[in-house]
């Protein structure tokens, strides 16, 4: 099981990741949970080009200030992918 909890703040993300199971966790365990969570949630994107690209739009600028930080999460397989976009389509 794993349990993620954001304990840091927009300008300085931290993340604290525990995990638990029967079994004695490895040195090995924890670099993978730790490389795991950082490609779902996009944790090594850079969104500074991403900013300097819209500074001067007044819309978009005031859209990315509302939503600072936020990044797109990704799913782990092409399985997973597909059946998430099943999902959301019926959504309403």
């Amino acid at each position: 099981m794993v349990k993620l909890n954001s304990i840091g703040t927009v300008e300085k993300p931290k993340i604290n990741v525990k995990l638990k199971t029967n079994n004695q966790i490895t040195l090995l365990d924890k670099q993978k949970a730790a490389e795991a969570v950082k490609f779902i949630f996009n944790l090594d994107f850079d969104l500074c080009p991403f900013y300097n690209e819209i500074k001067n739009e007044h819309l978009m600028n005031k859209l990315a200030e509302q939503l600072f930080g936020l990044r797109n999460p990704t799913t782990p397989t092409v399985f997973e992918a597909l059946l998430d976009s099943i999902v959301e389509q019926h959504i309403i």
